[in-house]
């Protein structure tokens, strides 16, 4: 693969994962501002939810790792350490009094618990950190952007994804009685 080519193709995976960094906020944001009143219209109060656990969407686990520790190759480890390393000299902040580059720094440390690599990518992009990328590292950024894919369409099976969009009162009243009815 030529190197302009191999450039292309990292700079589209890397517009992909912004879009569905994008997407995932705006889900986030959705869930967040119509979660208790659909609560509400449920029925369910804050109380009554910690109970309840089998009411709750899909969303609400706990967020996994992108690769798990399992299954990432130590040539992976290594270039997640690598790659945390050289953000972390312009971001940690015992070097920078720069809030935007601590939050920088605070949003890598969670991508290298998590073995997130497209991430730290992302922020190297963010740093302007000049990356070099061979054919693992794509196939390992592929794999996590099919999983980042998933989990937004499993919150789109979700009620509260449903009953956000719902054209009217009656389809959310519609679909609150068959959320109560399957909760039962």
């Amino acid at each position: 693969m030529s190197k302009k080519l191999k450039k292309l193709e990292i700079q589209k995976i890397l517009q992909e994962y912004s879009f569905l960094r994008i997407d995932d906020e705006y889900k986030k944001t959705l869930k967040e501002e119509h979660i208790s009143d659909f609560l509400e219209q449920a029925g369910i109060h804050k109380e009554d939810d910690e109970t309840e656990s089998e009411s709750k969407p899909v969303e609400f686990k706990k967020e996994e790792k992108a690769i798990e520790d399992k299954e990432i190759s130590k040539y992976s480890k290594l270039k997640i350490k690598g790659i945390f390393r050289e953000i972390v000299k312009l971001t940690h902040p015992d070097k920078t009094d720069s809030e935007e580059l601590n939050e920088i720094y605070v949003e890598a440390k969670k991508a290298k618990e998590k073995n997130d690599l497209l991430e730290l990518y992302f922020i190297c992009g963010k740093l302007n950190i000049d990356i070099n990328l061979d054919e693992l590292d794509i196939k390992s950024l592929n794999k996590i952007i099919e999983k980042k894919k998933e989990s937004l369409v499993q919150f789109e099976k979700s009620w509260i994804w449903a009953w956000a969009n719902a054209k009217s009162d009656k389809e959310r009243d519609a679909l609150v009685k068959k959320f109560n009815k399957n909760r039962k």
